[in-house]
């Protein structure tokens, strides 16, 4: 069983989970039942399911499908398979079932195509996706890209110093969505053909133009990125990086006595005070 899952960070009673394909349920009594009301509410916009199918449905989301909450505002969650949906605001009123959907399709990354980050600042949308069946090494070439509706119209990105390779999170500038930071996955050139060089990448401009400021960081996948103490802290495959928001490029490693795990996720505490890294079979770890 594989699964995603985001609370509020005042109220941990209120959470999504995700099981898989975007199959997506919310509760706010904590997932408590006293027998008679409903633990969960299936609010999930996949085909995966067809007894809570929706009309529109997504016919090609990850396995692991990636959800999002607004950084401004938590009622406002955008998710991402073959397409970018998004539930205009109504948070944990969302509700879809095969007769009406408050999830909404505001974009399609095209036929084949499948979103592996997602993130969202107002009404500023990055989802980065990979195609060709997203397994470099089928008989389908391996694509990827970042598609974005900065500027006010959904578009491709292009830039050729972002490499082809899996883009695996987003985080994005609260006070300018011009500003957001990519990180992929990955070998530099190991795997695929012409994969590129780089695990971290920013832009200043919403998504026009971008910069490599992978620096000193091992050539490892990267795999989660977020903003705290003014720093931009990176997970990887082999530990946790900082480098200063404002001219990052230099970078350092971040806490002690980790497992040799890959740290496939990062979350600030709701005080700002710590870090959470979630590892890959080696639990929750706390950075101070």
């Amino acid at each position: 069983m594989a699964a995603t899952s985001s609370s509020t960070p005042n109220n941990g009673n209120r959470e999504v989970n995700e099981y898989v394909d975007l199959s997506m349920a919310s509760t706010t009594n904590g997932g408590r039942s006293d027998g008679h009301t409903e633990v969960y509410n299936t609010m999930s916009p996949s085909c995966f399911n067809p007894a809570f199918q929706s009309d529109p449905c997504d016919p090609n989301p990850r396995f692991i499908a990636p959800f999002y909450a607004d950084i401004h505002n938590i009622n406002h969650w955008v998710a991402g398979g073959q397409f970018v949906w998004d539930n205009k605001g109504k948070g944990w009123n969302t509700n879809c079932s095969p007769t009406a959907c408050d999830w909404k399709i505001v974009h399609d990354t095209g036929d084949g195509s499948q979103i592996n980050a997602i993130a969202d600042s107002g009404p500023v949308t990055y989802a980065g996706w990979c195609g060709g069946g997203c397994n470099p090494a089928g008989a389908v070439p391996f694509t990827s890209g970042i598609d974005t509706n900065f500027g006010g119209t959904w578009h491709t990105v292009t830039a050729g110093v972002l490499p082809n390779r899996m883009p695996t999170s987003f985080t994005i500038d609260p006070a300018n969505s011009a500003r957001a930071v990519v990180t992929y996955g990955g070998f530099s050139r190991h795997w695929i053909p012409n994969a590129g060089v780089g695990h971290v990448f920013v832009t200043l401009n919403g998504g026009r133009t971008w910069t490599n400021v992978s620096g000193n960081l091992p050539d490892a996948p990267a795999d989660s990125s977020v903003i705290w103490r003014g720093k931009l802290v990176v997970s990887t495959d082999v530990g946790i990086f900082a480098t200063p928001f404002a001219g990052p490029g230099n970078w350092a490693r971040v806490g002690t006595g980790q497992p040799a795990a890959p740290s496939v996720d990062l979350d600030v505490s709701p005080d700002r005070g710590y870090l959470l890294v979630a590892t890959h079979g080696q639990g929750l770890w706390k950075i101070g």
